[in-house]
């Protein structure tokens, strides 16, 4: 909803703005700790599970507008698979840097700069115009 009628079309502002919002709140977690208020920990929660997950489906449109309609679902199958391997090997390696650092925050530190890497990558994007 946001990238069709907010930003009229463009899939790469809404990708952005979740891309910096999961930068903030892996920095914002790596610096909580047991003093950390409930309420706080319940705001970052919420904004980082709509963030984090919520970047999903205009992923998958933008990859099948590149590609067009001839190659639509293998873009979309090629992006769901690298997606699934991340998801497969994140936790691990995440739960290995945090016994490599001895704490959790160089890890959510590392994964707030592996953001904005993705982030850069983006930036190289170019959209097709809308035809809306």
């Amino acid at each position: 909803m946001l990238s069709d009628r907010v930003f009229g079309g463009r899939r790469r502002a809404p990708l952005v703005i979740a891309g910096c919002a999961s930068a903030l709140c892996s920095v914002a977690i790596a610096f909580t700790g047991p003093t950390t208020s409930g309420p706080w920990l319940a705001a970052l929660a919420l904004v980082f599970g709509f963030a984090g997950i919520g970047w999903n489906g205009v992923q998958h449109t933008l990859m099948a507008e590149l590609a067009g309609p001839g190659a639509a679902a293998t873009a979309v199958g090629l992006g769901l698979a690298v997606s699934s391997g991340g998801v497969m090997l994140g936790p691990p390696v995440f739960g290995w840097l945090v016994q490599m650092a001895g704490s959790y925050r160089g890890p959510w530190i590392a994964l707030a700069a592996t953001m904005a890497v993705g982030l850069a990558l983006l930036a190289l994007v170019r959209e097709r115009r809308p035809l809306f």
